[in-house]
């Protein structure tokens, strides 16, 4: 098959929907299909040769004007000659991850082609919208409304998990058929190559660290509840917990959670190590780790929590949170109301509980830890049934 993925963001800048669509792309290759991944191009990755230094020959790059409003995204546009050269592609199937921009070029490109169309559901779009719009309620619906009006082409939607299929199955999405098809986790190492990412990870901190590490990666933004995760620090500090807390990552509110660490004089305590894109680093850093950090109520599904769980790391989450579906406190990983006080507490738990904690990460590894090549084979089944139900109906 020749499969188009269209998505706004993609390396090098990283987020999650960024990291979902490579392994995509990357399995589905292995497998035998001809991909093209439709996508910004972030950073002149094209200009720069990180694609080539990469060994991907799957990425079409779009422009990306910058833009200071949505800083690190921007506003990606198509040209006439771009648009002929994508209509040209002999595309056999569509799927888009997101509703924006790429998701629109893609219904174009798939309705004139009369192909298949599938659309992942990847974020709570609501909450981003309320954000984006200061909740101005006329605006944020109109917005919401020309979001779900792009999934409503699609011939399968999909959600990354049952309990995300049900939220775009009501109000305010009222979306209908929504499957399910979750994200995975490519981390798959020896004990050798562990051991070599611990060794990366320490040189690249330039310290070896005595105290248990908390970690957190992800999006720097209020939508991440960083604020509670770093007044939770804040209470553990006062209470004279010992540890060290990273942050890996980037997000328009780095600065006021660096100030928040100055002013309250932890920066002894907590590190912002900025963007992070080698992986080798990022497994070192989970390895080392005692905890991750993710009491997000914003992510439909991460898959920061399953490579946690590939290196018997148990996560703290956000009690009642989507991203929290299938945990089950203190058996493979914790659960804490969404105030400072109850992260406070769930942390100091696991900090005074290390037997007990080895154990939750180890049912975390046997619970939510999965690889992607048991769910591309799942997706390969679907494009394939979607584009024969599609020449059956049209016959």
């Amino acid at each position: 098959m020749v499969i188009g993925l269209f998505v706004d963001v993609f390396p090098p800048f990283m987020d999650g929907v960024a990291n979902v669509v490579l392994n995509y792309a990357l399995n589905l290759k292995d497998k035998g299909h001809t991909v093209y991944v439709v996508c910004g191009n972030y950073n002149k990755a094209k200009e720069s040769g990180y694609d080539e230094e990469k060994g991907w020959d799957f990425t079409y790059r779009l422009p990306v004007i910058p833009c200071v409003f949505s800083k690190p995204y921007g506003i990606i546009h198509t040209s006439h000659k771009s648009y002929k050269e994508l209509m040209s592609i002999p595309f056999d199937i569509i799927h888009i991850h997101s509703p924006f921009y790429m998701g629109r070029l893609g219904r174009r490109i798939a309705k004139r082609k009369n192909i298949p169309l599938i659309g992942t559901l990847h974020s709570q779009f609501d909450k981003d919208i309320k954000s984006a719009t200061f909740n101005f309620k006329p605006l944020a619906s109109l917005i919401l409304k020309l979001i779900l009006k792009e999934f409503k082409y699609c011939d399968e939607l999909w959600a990354v998990s049952n309990y995300t299929r049900m939220l775009f199955e009501q109000p305010p999405y009222n979306l209908k058929n929504v499957g399910v098809c979750e994200n995975a986790c490519e981390l798959v190492l020896t004990q050798t190559e562990i051991e070599e990412s611990k060794k990366a990870a320490l040189e690249f901190l330039g310290q070896n660290i005595s105290e248990p590490i908390l970690l957190f990666i992800g999006q720097h933004h209020d939508k991440k509840n960083i604020p509670n995760i770093l007044s939770a620090y804040k209470i553990l500090l006062d209470r004279g917990i010992k540890f060290k807390a990273l942050f890996v990552g980037q997000g328009p509110h780095m600065n006021k959670y660096m100030a928040f660490v100055k002013n309250n004089k932890m920066e002894d305590i907590v590190r912002f190590l900025g963007l992070i894109t080698d992986r080798k680093i990022i497994a070192g850093l989970y390895a080392i780790s005692y905890l991750f950090v993710f009491p997000s109520y914003y992510d439909a599904a991460c898959i920061v929590k399953r490579e946690a769980a590939f290196f018997h790391v148990p996560t703290l989450f956000g009690k009642g949170s989507v991203t929290s579906e299938g945990v089950k406190d203190k058996y493979n990983g914790y659960l804490a109301e969404d105030t400072p006080e109850a992260i406070a507490d769930a942390i100091e738990y696991a900090l005074n509980n290390s037997e007990e904690k080895q154990k939750i990460g180890d049912k975390a590894y046997e619970t939510i830890y999965s690889t992607w090549n048991d769910i591309i084979d799942i997706v390969e089944k679907r494009y394939i049934n979607a584009v024969e139900n599609k020449r059956l109906h049209h016959k």
